[in-house]
């Protein structure tokens, strides 16, 4: 067993150990190549003496990469040409040398001086394919491309096994490439339901019932850029779609027999599960009503904080510094949180508290993010107290208060903000009389107030039950 941690203690020696023949003999070959026609005569008793060491290193390079292959950590369409490159170029390096010790022509050596030279700059760029990817070197270069994965749609998903129809593909197509049976970063498989209970080298990946302590949910919220977040920047993504179903099979026990129509389901996760069974699965659409004065990164430690209990911060557009917030997996400490807000009212511009536990005293917090553009705070206790409170919104845009106990009375405190162009208001406690009031206060605001009927057409069907007598 000793043996066996000996081995892996020095694979892991192996990106340590590779700069060291990459120095030496880069230098070496160049040294060699610039002494062409007797010029720096001083440099060249030091050649030889370099192209040894440098050769040695190599081989001690590739004795720690072949003991480091087997460890999961790297995926082995990229790992094989790295070995077999690598390899070779220390058979070169070896080669060079004897050359120095045999004294043959120079053109020879020039000649092997320039291949090794080759051979090495070869050998780094799929070290790092290994490490980082193969779009790693182009990716300045790619920055329009936002692919999400792709999943095949679940028909009649309501009869559909929660895991092996809903979860599991999401989980193939966005996760086994690190955390399947051929590679498991930080030991972490995800293939199997003993695994995925298991965890990783560190933490649980799924807490049953909690996924705002799951680490799969926290590295999938952290922002792209992160080193952390999961999936790498470099593979496709998955959709907020995606994350939303993955976060509702946690919250409700991380089952893995039960049907869909067999576990609980809110609304906000209704119309996910019906994108799922259509396939109608779009890229996370970019929050366009933004400031355009430009604005400084947030508070990293207060974002971070925010991400460690469940919240969702991310950037609303590419290279924006401005955010929105989602309190999906944090809706039963929202209000205890929501004060940590104030530290990001210059950046958030969009607000998701829906099915939260905030309550009026909450937006007091929430009225001072004067640049929010979007506020959801659907399903919640809120009433014409904390509604009143918005009114210092000056810019905002979009209020979903479906669900609530907002009366008229309420939302008229809100017609001194010209910027309203939509406020959804199913479920609430406002009359059919009073709509039309609402609708003379706010001529410029669409009010939606739900619960629509379509008309019968001749070519619909009804259903008769025969039974009636």
């Amino acid at each position: 067993m000793q043996f066996l941690v000996l081995f892996d203690f020095t694979g892991r020696l192996h990106p340590a150990i590779v700069h060291l023949p990459i120095g030496i003999l880069l230098l070496a070959c160049l040294f060699e190549l610039l002494t062409r026609n007797g010029k720096y005569p001083a440099v060249r008793p030091f050649i030889r003496t370099m192209v040894f060491w440098g050769a040695l290193a190599a081989i001690a390079a590739v004795i720690s990469g072949l003991l480091l292959q087997d460890s999961g950590e790297y995926e082995e369409e990229y790992v094989d040409p790295h070995e077999i490159v690598g390899i070779t170029s220390a058979f070169l390096a070896i080669a060079l040398y004897i050359f120095y010790r045999t004294n043959v022509r120079r053109v020879f050596i020039k000649t092997a001086s320039f291949i090794v030279l080759i051979m090495i700059a070869v050998t780094g760029h799929l070290g790092g394919n290994v490490t980082r990817g193969p779009e790693f070197l182009l990716e300045p270069f790619n920055q329009s491309s936002d692919k999400i994965i792709a999943v095949k749609p679940v028909p009649d998903i309501q009869n559909a096994q929660v895991y092996n129809n809903v979860v599991q593909p999401i989980l193939q197509e966005g996760c086994y490439n690190c955390h399947g049976p051929k590679k498991q970063k930080g030991e972490l498989r995800l293939d199997t339901k003993d695994h995925i209970m298991k965890g990783g080298k560190e933490k649980k990946a799924v807490v049953a019932g909690k996924p705002e302590e799951s680490e799969m949910i926290k590295r999938l919220l952290l922002p792209l850029d992160d080193e952390d977040h999961m999936p790498p920047k470099n593979k496709p993504q998955l959709s907020k779609q995606h994350i939303a179903v993955l976060q509702w099979w946690i919250n409700t026990g991380a089952e893995f027999s039960k049907k869909v129509s067999e576990v609980k389901q809110p609304e906000n996760i209704k119309p996910v599960l019906l994108a799922i069974e259509t396939g109608v699965i779009t890229p996370d659409e970019e929050i366009t009503e933004v400031p355009e004065e430009p604005v400084n990164p947030a508070d990293s430690a207060v974002v971070r904080r925010l991400f460690n209990n469940g919240v969702m911060v991310m950037p609303v557009a590419r290279n924006s510094n401005y955010l929105s917030a989602t309190f999906v997996t944090a809706a039963n400490k929202a209000d205890s949180l929501v004060r940590l807000l104030g530290d990001l009212k210059k950046q958030l511009v969009s607000l998701k508290l829906d099915d939260s536990n905030v309550n009026d005293s909450s937006l007091t917090t929430v009225s001072e993010l004067t640049n929010l553009r979007r506020l959801h705070i659907s399903n919640t206790k809120i009433t014409d107290q904390g509604v009143a409170k918005l009114g210092k919104l000056k810019d905002l845009i979009s209020l979903n208060l479906v669900g609530t106990q907002v009366t008229a009375k309420g939302i008229v405190a809100l017609k001194d903000v010209k910027t309203l162009k939509y406020i959804y208001l199913y479920k609430t406690s406002i009359t059919a009389a009073e709509r039309e009031e609402l609708k003379k206060n706010f001529p410029e605001t669409i009010l939606d107030f739900g619960n629509y009927t379509l008309p019968m057409l001749s070519g619909d069907t009804t259903e008769i039950d025969l039974n009636v007598r």
